[in-house]
């Protein structure tokens, strides 16, 4: 389900890009509440930032999704793996 949403939106904004010579856009974000990512794309290196995971879904069914979040995106944007960083984005509180 997740790569389905990704590699739509690549090719929503392929056009786009090539047609302004872009390099860096967030091709997902947190579009569907079980994927809490944000996917930024900067030439053909990758960022996925990882948002908490919304109060109703279960922390361990979030742990899965990111799994296979790590699995299927290098297919669906045809980058190495290798070339995907992964980060984790908390809420801070302030003092």
């Amino acid at each position: 389900m997740f790569a389905n949403r990704v590699r739509k939106n690549e090719k929503r904004l392929r056009s786009w890009r090539r047609r302004e010579g872009i390099t860096a856009y967030r091709v997902y974000d947190a579009d569907m509440p079980e994927y809490a990512v944000a996917v930024d794309c900067y030439g053909d290196r990758v960022q996925v930032a990882e948002y908490a995971a919304p109060k109703g879904v279960d922390p361990a069914a979030a742990a899965r999704r990111l799994e296979d979040l790590r699995a299927a995106l290098p297919g669906a944007l045809g980058v190495p793996a290798a070339h995907i960083v992964y980060k984790t984005r908390e809420r801070q509180r302030g003092s």
